[in-house]
């Protein structure tokens, strides 16, 4: 891990299905200083301009570190694509991305879709994507603002962040 807010993000992208049998596919970028989801972006078809727009909404909202900033992936199509990896570069993000079966890098992500998946319940509650997409912001809002991590000392990610930057 790391002691640095932005030093090391990890991302990563799962797929949910609402009732009637539409998907959402949310792609995540998280801090792994604080644990906070950075930013995020849901779509019913992960093509390569939903990857890109989350990396330019990160682009906007990413502070001047002075120091080298990592973003740690697994080997999914959008990570390994030109646009992706050329655009790391113009925002001088340095890319890791882990080994074929090896989910190390990306695991902070994946607990944190097994634990949306669970808090918000049963998928089949939500008929349709507009529900499933409400219920997801709404959580990822809960996730960052108010739901604690023993990790972070019992605070949530922006208390954690607060009291770094205080």
């Amino acid at each position: 891990m790391t002691d640095r807010l932005y030093q090391k993000l990890v991302a990563d992208v799962t797929e949910l299905k609402a009732n009637n049998g539409d998907k959402a596919c949310l792609e995540v970028i998280k801090d792994l200083c604080s644990r906070r989801i950075l930013t995020w972006s849901i779509s019913a078809h992960p093509d390569l301009k939903f990857s890109l727009a989350l990396l330019k909404a990160l682009m906007k909202q990413l502070p001047q570190t002075g120091y080298q900033i990592t973003l740690h992936t697994d080997q999914g199509w959008q990570y390994q694509h030109r646009s992706w990896r050329q655009l790391l570069k113009r925002m001088y993000l340095r890319q890791s991305m882990s080994r074929k079966a090896t989910f190390l890098e990306n695991a902070v992500c994946e607990t944190v879709f097994d634990k949306l998946k669970v808090e918000i319940g049963s998928l089949k509650q939500y008929e349709n994507t507009l529900e499933l997409t409400e219920a997801i912001n709404t959580w990822i809002d809960y996730y960052n603002q108010t739901r604690i991590q023993i990790k972070l000392g019992g605070q949530s990610p922006l208390d954690f962040e607060r009291q770094l930057t205080a």
